[in-house]
């Protein structure tokens, strides 16, 4: 069940009305839906039914005394406490206000929790989500269209039973900082989500739930391509656009020339969304990781995770040959799908607490780096692929190509044992008729993790020699 809470104590007087007619129609209330209106003693307003019939069935009003008004701390206090109540009674919270300080007071108690997220009245009633058009373009210097899309596409993947385009903001801001709401900057202008959502949907890999198609607040899921989507999504203005690599035909792995054509299909495709696998390089950047660390620790922490993937990367860069009649590797984006593998597969400790990647002051410095994680990161990439393409446990020799640069025996056996690795910690889950792998939903990576005891329970295994072209 999903519990609208609105808080109308912020708003100037005889305007409850108009906020409520903006709110029900950007929420999209259904009947199953409940709502809770926080109001002064003073305020006045008609019921949610009045305003629209079909919005929802009866609501729920909160009273809140003068002098609990006048005091910051308590009147945040009192509301996070209703907002955990219905937490603690199951289903999802959305909590709309006019107020920063009940904004702030909610992303810090309710930061990483999907259930909840937060919507500014005063933005809604501007018309940024409301609005149909896109009213802004897209700003490379904010964070490269792919990069966001990817962000996207992982928020989305984390409620597998679809999240509102209102809830999306709180899922992104836990994957990356730089979508945090500050005032003048680009994710505040007017109608940015739309935008991250069309591109989304322009690449084929979100679409809308057939059940939630409001052009106001669509209720988006994931879409990686038109075999996994057909049936189940359409896409916001009706039909699914696929990207290029989509509409291509995936090669069949007993034709032709078999797993090497699958493998270029692979690589075409992660390429395309930037998402590696530098399969050249990749064990190369692990070892200069785990240098890094070590060197940065030696004498105590005094790095942070950025710079770790600074000069890990510096390392490979300057030791790398340029095999012949092959281009320079594109090493701003390599370290740019470093950055993006350590924040949805953190294997960099600060203490107690898992870390990523984020930029800003005050960065925590990086104590260890977790066992293992060589497979733990290879795992990764195999959920960015599986992210991408539908992908059969019998394609080895070509998973072992794009992910480990050889079809070799010993190759095939370490993407079984990430299989099987992944199989156990229940993120996976194989057909047993077809071989397909598909990928089942996981907590999302946060700026502060702990780290769970069977992590720490892992032992390392001995270094790997990259098989390089």
């Amino acid at each position: 069940m999903r519990t609208h809470m609105i808080d109308i104590t912020g708003a100037k007087a005889h305007t409850e009305q108009r906020a409520l007619a903006a709110l029900v129609d950007f929420a999209a209330l259904s009947a199953d839906d409940s709502v809770v209106i926080i109001a002064g003693f003073n305020q006045n307003f008609p019921p949610i039914n009045n305003v629209n019939e079909t919005a929802t069935s009866d609501d729920e009003t909160i009273r809140i005394s003068e002098d609990t008004l006048l005091v910051d701390e308590k009147f945040a206090e009192r509301i996070m406490n209703e907002v955990q109540h219905r937490l603690d009674q199951g289903g999802e919270v959305i909590l709309y206000s006019f107020l920063s300080r009940v904004g702030d007071a909610f992303r810090s108690k309710f930061a990483g929790i999907p259930a909840a997220s937060y919507e500014s009245i005063g933005r809604i009633m501007a018309g940024t989500a409301a609005d149909s058009a896109v009213t802004v373009n897209w700003d490379s210097r904010f964070m490269d269209e792919d990069e966001a899309v990817s962000h996207l596409v992982s928020a989305v993947a984390s409620r597998p039973e679809g999240v509102y385009q209102t809830a999306l903001h709180d899922l992104l801001v836990q994957r990356d900082k730089r979508f945090e709401k500050r005032d003048g900057s680009f994710t505040s202008s007017k109608g940015f989500m739309k935008l991250l959502v069309k591109l989304g949907i322009e690449r084929g890999l979100i679409g809308v739930l057939k059940d939630g198609q409001n052009p106001t607040n669509p209720m988006l899921t994931v879409s990686s391509t038109p075999a996994r989507g057909a049936g189940n999504h359409t896409a916001v203005h009706g039909t699914t656009s696929p990207t290029p690599e989509a509409r291509r035909e995936k090669p069949s792995p007993g034709s032709g020339s078999g797993s090497r054509e699958l493998a270029q299909y692979y690589w075409d495709l992660m390429r395309e969304h930037r998402v590696g696998p530098y399969q050249q390089v990749r064990e190369h950047i692990y070892n200069a990781l785990e240098r890094s660390v070590q060197e940065s620790t030696d004498h105590g922490p005094t790095s942070t995770a950025e710079e770790i993937i600074e000069r890990a990367i510096a390392v490979v860069r300057k030791a790398w040959v340029i095999p012949n009649g092959r281009k320079n590797l594109p090493w701003d984006d390599v370290q740019e799908f470093l950055r993006k593998l350590l924040r949805e597969e953190p294997v960099l400790r600060s203490g107690e607490q898992l870390i990523g990647p984020w930029y800003g002051i005050g960065e925590p410095k990086v104590t260890d780096i977790l066992p293992k994680f060589r497979e733990r990161l290879d795992g990764q990439c195999l959920r960015f692929l599986l992210n991408l393409s539908e992908v059969s446990v019998s394609e080895k020799a070509a998973l072992a190509s794009v992910l480990f640069n050889s079809p070799t025996e010993d190759n095939q056996r370490r993407v079984q044992d990430i299989i099987e690795g992944m199989l156990h910690s229940s993120e996976l889950l194989i057909d047993k008729a077809t071989g397909a792998l598909s990928l089942l939903p996981r907590n999302p990576p946060t700026r502060g993790n702990s780290v769970d005891a069977s992590i720490e329970k892992l032992t390392d295994t001995s270094e790997t020699t990259a098989h390089d072209e």
